[in-house]
Order: structure tokens, then sequence, then C-alpha cells
């Protein structure tokens, strides 16, 4: 979380300049690969991002996270087909992961197949019932297929479990 009187940009840029300062000196660190992939996206800078993926996929090819994240980042450049792969490499490497799986659904609605978001969906959520973001997807998806009244329970329950988080 930010310190008092940073804000959340800066923290997102300090994060990146620690995450390139431990590369530097140990090129095969994951959680710094992970950092500096995660910290572009968030810049909006989703090139880089998919660059700094890929250098930590070099030494991890099995690491369900990184994946994930190239999931996402691809399908924010608009690659959706390219996202869907890579969020079934992160779901197939651990299938218990429910941000993969939420990452998935999220890719799967981008290409307007509803049905198999949802199920993506309901994967993650039997993971993690009290994931406030499984049940935002989930409301959102059921949205989009017209399904208005279990969008809006769905919605409901993600108040129920935290009615602070905007």
């Amino acid at each position: 979380p930010p310190t008092a009187g940073q804000s959340g940009q800066e923290q997102v840029a300090r994060n990146l300049q620690m995450a390139e300062a431990i590369l530097a000196q140990k090129p095969q660190e994951l959680v710094a690969w992970r950092l500096k992939a995660e910290s572009l996206a968030m810049m909006g800078r989703h090139p880089e991002a998919l660059q700094a993926v890929e250098g930590g996929l070099a030494f991890h090819p099995r690491d369900a996270q990184l994946w994930n994240i190239k999931g996402m980042v691809l399908n924010t450049l608009g690659r959706n087909e390219e996202a869907l792969k890579a969020a079934h490499q992160a779901t197939g490497i651990n299938p218990k992961n429910a941000s993969a799986w939420i990452s998935m659904g999220s890719i799967l609605s981008s290409l307007r197949r509803y049905a198999e978001a949802l199920q993506a969906i309901d994967r993650a959520q039997a993971l993690e019932p009290n994931n406030i973001v499984v049940h935002v997807a989930r409301g959102e998806t059921l949205g989009a297929m017209g399904r208005r009244d279990e969008a809006l329970q769905a919605l409901d329950r993600a108040l129920a479990i935290d009615p602070t988080n905007p």
C-alpha cells in the first residue's frame, strides 16, 4: 500500500524501479518479473508488460501467474485469441488458481462467449466463494447474457461480503 503522501501511481513506479533493480542483479528472480509485468500493465505500458512477461516465462515457463498476467495484457491489447491460449496455460498449470479462472472468464466475455465465461467464473467461485471479484465478474457476465435478476444477485453478494468496497 502507498505510504502517507504517496499516490498509487508513485507506488507503482517505485515497484517497477525495484523490480528492475532486482532483475539487474538476479535476472532469474520470478517475483521481480511478476512485479515488473504487473507494474508496467498498471501504468498502461502494455507492450512493455508483455515483454516483461515473456522475459519471466523464459526462465519460468510453468509459472501460472505469469501466464495469467500474459493473458490479461494480451486481452487489453485486443489480442483475445492469444489471451485465451495464455489463460488456458495458466489454468492448466494451476487449476486451483481462482484469479486465473476469473481472467479466463473475462477473456471469454471479451470474445462474447458468455456461457463459457460463466463456467470459468463459476470455477473461480467454487475455489474462492468469498472473493468479491468473482461475484462482480459473475454479475457482469450474467448482465451481458441478459440475465438481469441473477446479475443483481451476484452484485448484491459482492456487497454483502464487503459493503465498504465500491
